[in-house]
């Protein structure tokens, strides 16, 4: 399966440029899954011709930045990633967002997104399944959108992990890629996701 994921905007104020990143761990991560991987530009003309060839299997929304909803500035990668929203409803391709991802996805749903404390560089205990999961967000929605269900929350009651009611979108708020090793769980949730089968 071919994954379609977006990129992070890093401003390099020395050489007066703007660069699209990826961690290099996507990669690695996601091979885990069964995935081979199609980083996207943040240039929406060429990420409309690059979908429309390859027809990617699945769409990340990986981290990285401030959503729309939160900076009140609709930048080159909210649009990017607006459109591939849309290709992927009109396609029936299944979504995975990852922390700014998932904040992308409840936005667009119709969720408020709320400033938090104490989830930037920090680990914290997931609900109901105890797990202990990196942390690296400003912002999360404490309760998801009509048409979602929550399936993990934070002990101080965020939404840390839902899915549509349709099955085919998933966010998560930690990191998977930043695992040292991989976490088995992420692996069998992404596979689960994708593949069908119990996560």
């Amino acid at each position: 399966m071919l994954a379609a994921l977006t990129m992070r905007v890093d401003r390099v104020e020395h050489r007066d440029e703007e660069r699209d990143g990826l961690d290099r761990r996507w990669l690695c991560f996601l091979a885990t899954c069964g995935l081979r991987c199609l980083p996207l530009p943040n240039c929406p003309t060429s990420v409309a011709e690059i979908i429309r060839r390859s027809a990617p299997d699945v769409i990340v929304l990986t981290g990285g930045g401030d959503v729309a909803a939160v900076s009140g500035t609709f930048g080159i990668r909210d649009q990017v990633e607006a459109l591939l929203l849309e290709w992927a409803a009109e396609h029936g391709k299944p979504v995975i967002g990852v922390c700014r991802g998932m904040q992308v996805i409840m936005a667009a749903a119709g969720a408020k997104l709320v400033r938090v404390s104490g989830h930037v560089r920090a680990r914290h205990r997931l609900l109901p399944s105890g797990r202990i999961v990196n942390s690296y967000h400003d912002y999360a929605a404490a309760d998801p959108p009509t048409g979602f269900v929550a399936l993990q929350r934070s002990d101080d009651g965020l939404t840390e992990a839902c899915r549509d009611t349709a099955g085919r979108i998933l966010g998560i708020m930690w990191h998977p890629e930043r695992e040292d090793p991989f976490d088995d769980q992420d692996k069998r949730l992404f596979a689960s996701h994708l593949f069908g089968g119990d996560p």
